[in-house]
C-alpha cells in the first residue's frame, strides 16, 4: 500500500497533466464547500432551491450529446497514438492517422452546431414548464436568468468537441492548468455576485466567464492545433455509420441512462416537495458529487492512456495501472466521506440551522455509500470502453431504470429516502452485473487483441 501510494506521489510530481488535474479537483472541491457557505448565508431557502435545480435541469444536454464525447475520446487518443504536436503546435505524424483525424474533427464540429441551437430550444421550453408550474415560481425571479444559462449553455455546448479532442490528444496537462485557473476565478466571480445580492444571475455570471475564458484559451493556446485539424484532405474517408455510429449509440443509451441515475433527484424534490427540499437534496448531492470528482481525478488523468495502451496491446501495463486507479479512487473517498461525516456531526450539534439546509445525516450516508461503489464501477466502464466497446449498455439501462423509477415512485412518500435509496438499489445492480461482464470481456479481449 506504501509503495503504491509513493510510486502515485513520483508519478504525480513528473506528471504535469496529473499534477493539474489533482490540483483542480481540489479546487473545485474547495470551491463547492465555499459556494455551499454562500448560498447558505445569502440564499433564502426558495433561491438555493432554484439554484441547484438550474443545474440538474441543465443536465438535459446529455439527450442532444448523446455521448459523443467520450467516443471522441477514444478514437483521438488511438490516433494519437501516431501523432504528436511539433513546436510550432501543429499536428506531425502518420498522414492516415492525421486524416482519419481530420475526418472525425469536421463530422464532430457540425454535429455539435447543429445540437447547439437544438439544446437552446429543448432548454428554454422544458425550463419554462417544468419551472414555470412549481408553487414557488412566483416568489423567486427565475425567468430571464433561465434563458440566459440557457443561451450560455448552448455555446458551452458548441465548445464540447474542442475539449474533447484535446483530452483524446494527450493535452491534458494544459488542459488541466487551464481549468484550475478557471475553476479559482469563476468561483471568486460566482461569489462576488452572490454576496452582492445578484441571486440567481450569480450562476449566469460565473458561466459567462467560463464560456469567455474558454473559447480566449482555445484560440490563443490551440490555434495551430485546430488549424491542422480542420485542413482539408482527400485522404482519411469517414464513414460515421461504419466507424462511429455503433459505438455511438451504445454510448447514447448508457448516458441517457445516466441522467436518470444522477440528475432526477434534485427536479423530483422540486415538482414533489417544493423548492426547499430541491436545495436540500442539491446542495448535498453536489457535496457528494464533488468529492466523487476529487476521488475520480485519477482515473480522469489516466483514462486516455487506457486506449493509448490498447491500441500499443500494453495489457499487462494496463491491468496495473487500472488496479492502482481503483484502490486510489476508493481510499480518496473513504478518507473525504469520514471528514464530511464528522463535519456534519459537528454542524447538527452546535449549527442546526445550518445542517437543516441539508439532507438529514441517513439519506447522505446511503448516497455515499452508492458513490463508494461507483468509484469501481468508473474504473471497469473506462478500461473496457478503452476498446472502443460499449458492454456495459444493458448494465446502464437497468441501473437507470431502477434508480429513475424508484425516484419518481418513491420520492413523493419518502422523501429523500426514495432518491437516495433508488440510487443505491441501482448502482449495486450495475456493479454486480458489471463486474461479471467486466471479467468476461477482459478476458476475452485482451487474449484475441495480443
Amino acid at each position: 500500500m506504501q509503495s503504491c501510494w509513493a510510486s502515485v506521489l513520483r508519478e504525480l510530481l513528473s506528471d504535469r497533466a496529473a499534477l493539474y488535474g489533482v490540483a483542480t479537483k481540489a479546487s473545485q472541491a474547495m470551491a463547492g464547500l465555499v459556494t455551499a457557505a454562500f448560498v447558505l448565508h445569502y440564499f433564502s431557502p426558495g433561491i438555493q432551491g432554484f439554484y441547484y435545480t438550474f443545474g440538474t435541469v441543465l443536465a438535459l444536454q446529455v439527450f442532444i450529446e448523446l455521448g459523443l464525447s467520450a467516443v471522441i475520446n477514444i478514437f483521438a487518443a488511438h490516433e494519437w497514438s501516431k501523432l504528436s504536436l511539433d513546436q510550432s503546435g501543429s499536428i506531425r505524424g502518420d498522414p492516415d492517422a492525421l486524416a482519419r483525424l481530420r475526418a472525425l474533427t469536421r463530422n464532430v464540429f457540425r454535429w455539435y452546431l447543429i445540437g447547439g441551437l437544438l439544446l437552446l430550444a429543448l432548454l428554454a421550453i422544458v425550463g419554462f414548464w417544468f419551472f414555470g408550474t412549481s408553487p414557488d415560481s412566483d416568489a423567486v425571479s427565475w425567468k430571464y436568468p433561465w434563458l440566459a444559462m440557457c443561451l450560455l449553455a448552448s455555446i458551452t455546448f458548441g465548445m464540447t468537441p474542442a475539449w474533447a479532442l484535446l483530452t483524446g490528444c494527450g493535452q491534458l496537462a494544459s488542459l488541466n492548468a487551464f481549468r484550475m485557473a478557471e475553476v479559482v476565478i469563476r468561483s471568486v466571480v460566482l461569489w462576488a455576485c452572490v454576496a452582492w445580492g445578484a441571486s440567481l444571475w450569480s450562476a449566469v455570471a460565473a458561466s459567462a466567464f467560463s464560456a469567455g475564458a474558454g473559447m480566449a484559451f482555445l484560440a490563443l493556446r490551440y490555434r495551430r492545433f485546430f488549424a491542422t485539424l480542420l485542413e482539408t484532405s482527400r485522404r482519411g474517408e469517414f464513414n460515421w455509420r461504419r466507424d462511429v455510429a455503433p459505438i455511438q449509440v451504445r454510448f447514447a443509451i448508457s448516458w441517457l441512462s445516466g441522467y436518470f441515475a444522477f440528475s432526477l433527484f434534485t427536479p423530483a424534490m422540486f415538482h414533489f416537495h417544493g423548492a426547499e427540499d430541491a436545495g436540500r437534496i442539491g446542495m448535498t448531492w453536489a457535496l457528494v458529487g464533488g468529492l466523487s470528482g476529487v476521488s475520480s481525478t485519477w482515473l480522469q488523468v489516466q483514462a486516455p492512456k487506457f486506449a493509448m495502451m490498447v491500441a500499443r496491446k500494453q495489457f499487462e501495463q494496463l491491468d496495473r495501472v487500472a488496479w492502482r486507479t481503483t484502490l486510489i479512487g476508493t481510499s480518496i473517498f473513504l478518507a473525504g466521506s469520514g471528514v464530511g461525516l464528522g463535519a456534519l456531526l459537528l454542524l447538527e450539534a452546535h449549527r442546526p440551522e445550518i445542517a437543516g439546509r441539508l439532507l438529514p445525516l441517513g439519506p447522505i450516508v446511503v448516497f455515499l455509500g452508492a458513490e463508494f461503489l461507483q468509484q469501481i464501477s468508473m474504473v471497469q466502464s473506462t478500461y473496457l470502453r478503452s476498446f472502443k466497446q460499449e458492454p456495459f449498455l444493458k448494465v446502464s439501462l437497468a441501473s437507470g431504470f431502477v434508480t429513475g423509477i424508484g425516484t419518481i415512485l418513491l420520492t413523493p412518500s419518502m422523501g429523500a429516502y426514495g432518491p437516495a435509496t433508488s440510487y443505491f438499489l441501482g448502482i449495486v445492480i450495475a456493479l454486480a452485473w458489471g463486474t461479471a461482464i467486466f471479467f468476461r470481456m477482459k478476458q476475452r479481449w485482451t487474449s484475441t487483441t495480443a
